[in-house]
């Protein structure tokens, strides 16, 4: 009998001893993961922007009204799509923020996001694209933005309906109080230490 509770003793201190360890190694390979999908998104755009011409038009545009607001400051992304990260069959679901909807001839809110939506669908076709390192209101949309040079930024966040345009480089998106973080090209000090 006393062996056994001896036993049991020392498995309940390993146990304790290596869950944390576990757990952060968990959360270490979550987040390694949406890094990888972050560089795939932002690879896949860049590509897009040379090969297809609504996506080069509508860069452009984002940009360009980004520059008008941009006070020449450097401290601000101007967004120009949002997409649900979600553990469906179709985890990359595509919305372009639709200030500029009606401005590319022959597209409208509706066939604008369904033009960027085959054309992920078919770049990420391969990919797996969902988020691992989420938390449903918290980190559940990835989002694209562009930054007054012309570079563009993955970043992950949540709330994004349309009527958003700008995010802080700090991660504060304009007239919300999320947080996002920047996933691509660079990776913010916020999400490391998260």
């Amino acid at each position: 009998m006393v062996e056994i509770i001896v036993v049991i003793a020392i498995m309940a201190v390993l146990i304790g001893v290596i869950t944390p360890q576990y757990l952060r190694y968990v959360k270490k390979t979550r987040k390694a993961n949406d890094l990888t999908v972050a560089r795939e998104i932002g690879n896949a755009y860049n590509i897009l922007n040379v090969d297809d011409k609504v996506v080069k038009e509508w860069t452009d545009l984002c940009r360009t009204d980004g520059e008008g607001s941009f006070d020449g400051s450097g401290k601000y992304y101007y967004m120009m799509l949002y997409a649900d990260a979600s553990d469906s069959d179709t985890p990359f679901i595509v919305k372009c923020n639709p200030l500029h909807k009606d401005e590319i001839d022959g597209y409208n809110e509706t066939t604008l996001n369904e033009h960027f939506q085959q054309l992920f669908d078919r770049s990420l076709s391969e990919k797996d694209v969902r988020m691992k390192f989420r938390s449903p209101g918290v980190r559940d949309q990835w989002i694209i933005a562009v930054d007054e040079d012309g570079r563009f930024h993955v970043l992950v966040g949540t709330g994004f309906n349309g009527s958003q345009t700008y995010i802080s480089k700090t991660g504060i998106c304009e007239g919300t109080s999320v947080q996002c973080y920047e996933l691509w090209p660079y990776t913010s000090e916020a999400y490391d230490e998260l």
